[in-house]
């Protein structure tokens, strides 16, 4: 159940960001290269799905993990980039639809140091209406839970609590072939962002907020965060295609943030929802 009541987020103690920069880039032949050059850039820049592109601790500046969600218009190919340079306790993962069992089966993820919990979830299938992932594949719309680890809409609950998990975030990705499905999962100590937010389109074209976690330490912050994450939301809604946050728009709003992207979808009845997080 979506969760109107914005006094009903919860605010947390915000440390390590999980995620500390997001890009977007088009398909087109004069477009920008992904920030991150190598083998990581040349991949994501090839790929045609989702996917999450892991380096090792020793690879220098590289990020340890890139999530490239791609966003198909017309002919055009566009890609979402969210990059983590730290170590900091969260998942990403990417669910794509096995045709054969009709059912949502883990393609590629970033663990860190979370290796049982990398197994328990590769061995973990979902069907529609199932846990997180399988929520967003039958509402089509992105789905944000809290309290993991007492959530009963969260099949991995035991797991999520004896790791701190704290909230998880799935995000639909389509595909010429189907849906796709991709999760953040943040912990307590390394959230994914400062304010995650969901928020709907409405018939006069105004933006209402669904549901919203905050990470932030002010209500000033917060405030802040709040506004950039509307302003994404309506710039991802008036165009359907994903945005990013500019420096004009954080130096107007709020210089402390570091990144926000903002990823629209429409159900089958037309309605568009749209999924925000700024760090």
């Amino acid at each position: 159940m979506i969760d109107r009541d914005m006094s009903q987020a919860q605010v947390l103690e915000r440390q390590t960001p999980f995620i500390d920069r997001a890009e977007l880039w088009s398909g087109a032949s004069d477009a920008t290269k992904p920030s991150v050059g190598g083998f990581i850039g040349e991949r994501l820049w090839n790929t045609l799905e989702a996917t999450v592109i892991t380096s090792p601790p020793e690879s220098g500046r590289a990020p340890r993990a890139v999530l490239s969600i791609p966003w198909y218009e017309g002919d055009s190919r566009q890609a979402c980039a969210l990059l983590s340079h730290t170590a900091g306790q969260g998942t990403i993962e990417v669910w794509h639809v096995d045709p054969d069992h009709e059912e949502l089966r883990l393609s590629s993820g970033y663990f860190g140091k979370w290796e049982d919990f990398r197994r328990l979830t590769a061995l973990t299938r979902f069907t529609v209406g199932a846990g997180l992932p399988g929520r967003v594949w039958q509402s089509e719309c992105p789905v944000l839970l809290e309290d993991l680890g007492e959530s009963k809409a969260f099949l991995r609950a035991d797991a999520a609590q004896s790791l701190g998990l704290q909230c998880g975030l799935g995000l639909p990705v389509r595909y010429a072939s189907g849906l796709g499905v991709v999760v953040l999962l943040s912990s307590r100590s390394s959230p994914v962002g400062r304010s995650l937010d969901l928020w709907q389109l409405t018939e006069s074209a105004e933006i209402d907020h669904l549901q919203g976690l905050t990470f932030d330490t002010s209500a000033r912050e917060h405030a802040c965060s709040l506004s950039v994450a509307q302003e994404l939301a309506k710039e991802a809604a008036s165009q359907f295609r994903p945005a990013v946050l500019s420096p004009d728009l954080a130096s107007r709003k709020a210089p402390f943030l570091r990144f926000g992207f903002a990823w629209p979808s429409r159900t089958k009845h037309g309605t568009i929802h749209i999924a925000t997080v700024v760090g």
